[in-house]
């Protein structure tokens, strides 16, 4: 698979095209490119990643689909993922802040936007931690802090904080609110994984 060819001929469809028509039945966007396990994208690719997130929000959405898939453990394994997942970290952050800037407008309007930055975030996450911003930081702890009924926003949020060696105690209450948001919604994961992270807080 060549990322930039084949990403670069999915942009012009969507030029020619503003609305995004690729919806599954849980309303998602299935991921454009034919992926093949191992394929890392070069310096050149993750440059043209960067105008897509610089681009009109159809197009930001669909750069974030493509780095999310390729960061995605099960569809590119852990070698390629991880890959990826350290280039964009060390592209000069031009990339890294542009995804940033997604996280942090927080827009009810471009909450598609929103969750597959956060997607996207979380998958990295996975591989290194996070050189998170004040703004990010802030837009995370909104996140985890959430009563409302999107637990599945507060778990991916929580997972940005994975591989931090040290929550202080503003992320551990955001945390516990978490918990609870898990425990109520049965959200099994958000419920584990915080649990997990408050206890390395307790351990350090």
């Amino acid at each position: 698979v060549n990322f930039y060819n084949d990403t670069k001929a999915i942009l012009d469809g969507v030029q020619k095209d503003h609305s995004l028509k690729h919806k599954n039945n849980n309303n998602e966007i299935s991921p454009p490119l034919p992926l093949t396990d191992g394929v890392i994208p070069d310096a050149a690719s993750l440059q043209f990643a960067l105008k897509m997130l610089r681009s009109r929000k159809d197009v930001q959405l669909l750069g974030l689909r493509i780095l999310s898939s390729l960061t995605d453990v099960s569809k590119m394994g852990n070698e390629a993922a991880s890959a990826t997942s350290i280039g964009i970290i060390s592209s000069g952050n031009e990339l890294l802040n542009e995804i940033f800037e997604i996280v942090a407008q927080e827009e009810e309007e471009e909450r598609q936007l929103l969750v597959q930055a956060l997607i996207l975030l979380s998958n990295i996450a996975l591989f290194t931690a996070l050189p998170i911003t004040q703004n990010i930081r802030r837009t995370l702890l909104t996140l985890l802090a959430s009563n409302d009924d999107e637990p599945q926003l507060a778990f991916l949020a929580a997972k940005c904080f994975a591989m931090h060696q040290k929550i202080d105690s503003v992320v551990a209450e955001a945390l516990h609110n978490a918990k609870k948001l898990g425990e109520s919604s049965n959200h099994r994961g958000l419920c584990a994984l915080s649990s997990n992270l408050l206890l390395l807080q307790e351990c350090l």
